[in-house]
Protein backbone atom coordinates (compact mmCIF):
# COMPACT_ATOMS: atom_id res chain seq x y z
CA UNK A 1 0.00 0.00 0.00
CA UNK A 2 2.64 2.56 0.67
CA UNK A 3 5.23 4.19 -1.35
CA UNK A 4 8.19 6.28 0.07
CA UNK A 5 6.48 9.12 0.38
CA UNK A 6 3.16 8.22 1.74
CA UNK A 7 1.27 5.61 3.05
CA UNK A 8 1.36 3.27 6.32
CA UNK A 9 4.42 1.44 7.11
CA UNK A 10 4.75 -0.76 10.25
CA UNK A 11 8.43 -0.20 12.11
CA UNK A 12 9.66 0.37 14.72
CA UNK A 13 9.14 3.80 17.55
CA UNK A 14 11.47 6.58 17.07
CA UNK A 15 10.36 7.80 20.35
CA UNK A 16 10.24 10.80 22.30
CA UNK A 17 7.89 7.82 24.57
CA UNK A 18 8.88 4.88 25.26
CA UNK A 19 6.51 2.46 26.62
CA UNK A 20 6.86 -0.92 28.70
CA UNK A 21 6.57 -3.38 25.94
CA UNK A 22 7.72 -1.70 23.06
CA UNK A 23 10.17 -3.97 21.71
CA UNK A 24 7.64 -6.55 21.06
CA UNK A 25 4.52 -3.93 20.34
CA UNK A 26 3.69 -3.77 16.55
CA UNK A 27 4.19 0.41 15.65
CA UNK A 28 2.58 1.98 12.36
CA UNK A 29 2.76 5.26 10.97
CA UNK A 30 1.27 6.84 8.57
CA UNK A 31 3.18 9.12 6.01
CA UNK A 32 1.92 11.85 3.88
CA UNK A 33 4.62 13.33 0.88
CA UNK A 34 7.38 11.81 2.91
CA UNK A 35 5.97 13.18 6.31
CA UNK A 36 5.23 10.65 9.51
CA UNK A 37 2.07 12.05 10.65
CA UNK A 38 0.04 9.55 12.59
CA UNK A 39 1.73 6.84 14.50
CA UNK A 40 -0.03 4.02 16.62
CA UNK A 41 1.09 1.42 18.63
CA UNK A 42 -0.21 -2.19 18.93
CA UNK A 43 0.35 -4.26 22.22
CA UNK A 44 -1.02 -7.94 21.60
CA UNK A 45 -1.72 -10.54 23.88
CA UNK A 46 -3.36 -13.73 23.14
CA UNK A 47 -6.55 -13.13 21.37
CA UNK A 48 -6.57 -9.14 22.26
CA UNK A 49 -5.05 -6.40 21.13
CA UNK A 50 -5.03 -3.10 22.77
CA UNK A 51 -3.43 0.25 20.69
CA UNK A 52 -1.59 2.82 22.71
CA UNK A 53 0.57 5.54 21.79
CA UNK A 54 -2.62 6.90 18.87
CA UNK A 55 -1.50 10.57 17.42
CA UNK A 56 -1.22 12.67 14.78
CA UNK A 57 0.34 15.97 14.20
CA UNK A 58 -1.33 18.61 15.39
CA UNK A 59 -1.80 20.99 12.11
CA UNK A 60 -3.07 17.58 10.10
CA UNK A 61 -5.24 16.60 12.83
CA UNK A 62 -8.80 16.23 11.62
CA UNK A 63 -8.37 15.23 8.07
CA UNK A 64 -9.08 11.83 8.11
CA UNK A 65 -5.17 10.52 8.66
CA UNK A 66 -5.99 9.02 12.27
CA UNK A 67 -8.99 7.75 10.70
CA UNK A 68 -6.90 6.10 8.07
CA UNK A 69 -4.54 4.72 10.31
CA UNK A 70 -6.90 3.21 13.08
CA UNK A 71 -8.83 1.61 9.89
CA UNK A 72 -5.76 -0.49 9.20
CA UNK A 73 -4.83 -1.16 12.58
CA UNK A 74 -9.07 -2.55 12.65
CA UNK A 75 -8.49 -4.49 9.72
CA UNK A 76 -4.53 -5.78 10.77
CA UNK A 77 -6.85 -6.82 13.77
CA UNK A 78 -9.51 -9.18 12.09
CA UNK A 79 -6.11 -10.50 9.69
CA UNK A 80 -4.27 -11.29 13.04
CA UNK A 81 -7.97 -13.79 14.43
CA UNK A 82 -7.66 -10.98 17.28
CA UNK A 83 -11.23 -11.48 19.58
CA UNK A 84 -10.73 -8.00 21.37
CA UNK A 85 -9.01 -4.66 19.70
CA UNK A 86 -9.09 -2.00 22.66
CA UNK A 87 -8.02 1.16 23.99
CA UNK A 88 -8.12 3.36 27.02
CA UNK A 89 -9.75 6.40 25.51
CA UNK A 90 -9.60 10.38 26.80
CA UNK A 91 -13.54 10.46 27.74
CA UNK A 92 -13.44 13.11 25.37
CA UNK A 93 -12.77 11.37 22.70
CA UNK A 94 -15.11 8.77 22.50
CA UNK A 95 -17.20 10.22 19.75
CA UNK A 96 -14.77 9.57 17.49
CA UNK A 97 -14.10 5.89 18.37
CA UNK A 98 -17.63 5.32 18.13
CA UNK A 99 -17.97 6.64 14.65
CA UNK A 100 -15.01 3.48 14.18
CA UNK A 101 -17.21 1.13 15.72
CA UNK A 102 -15.51 0.80 19.16
CA UNK A 103 -18.12 0.69 22.20
CA UNK A 104 -17.65 2.04 25.19
CA UNK A 105 -16.88 -0.14 28.29
CA UNK A 106 -18.09 0.27 32.12
CA UNK A 107 -14.17 0.77 33.29
CA UNK A 108 -13.78 4.74 33.87
CA UNK A 109 -10.94 5.83 35.86
CA UNK A 110 -8.73 8.69 36.03
CA UNK A 111 -5.07 9.45 35.15
CA UNK A 112 -2.96 12.60 35.71
CA UNK A 113 -6.29 14.37 35.92
CA UNK A 114 -7.97 13.27 32.93
CA UNK A 115 -10.44 10.65 32.43
CA UNK A 116 -10.32 7.88 30.34
CA UNK A 117 -12.57 5.41 29.56
CA UNK A 118 -11.89 1.78 28.25
CA UNK A 119 -13.46 1.40 24.60
CA UNK A 120 -13.35 -1.89 22.83
CA UNK A 121 -14.42 -3.84 19.24
CA UNK A 122 -14.99 -7.57 19.54
CA UNK A 123 -15.01 -9.64 16.37
CA UNK A 124 -16.70 -12.80 15.56
CA UNK A 125 -13.99 -16.28 15.75
CA UNK A 126 -15.13 -17.64 11.98
CA UNK A 127 -15.72 -14.55 10.06
CA UNK A 128 -13.18 -11.50 11.82
CA UNK A 129 -16.16 -8.86 11.93
CA UNK A 130 -18.23 -6.97 14.30
CA UNK A 131 -21.21 -8.79 15.55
Amino acid sequence: MADKTSGIVAGETHGLYKADGDDKALHFGLYVKGQLTSVISCFEDQDEMQFRKFATLIDRQNQGFGTCLLNYIIDEARRRGVKRLWCSARSDKCGFYEKLGLATTGNRFVRDRMEYVTMEMRFSRDFGSNP
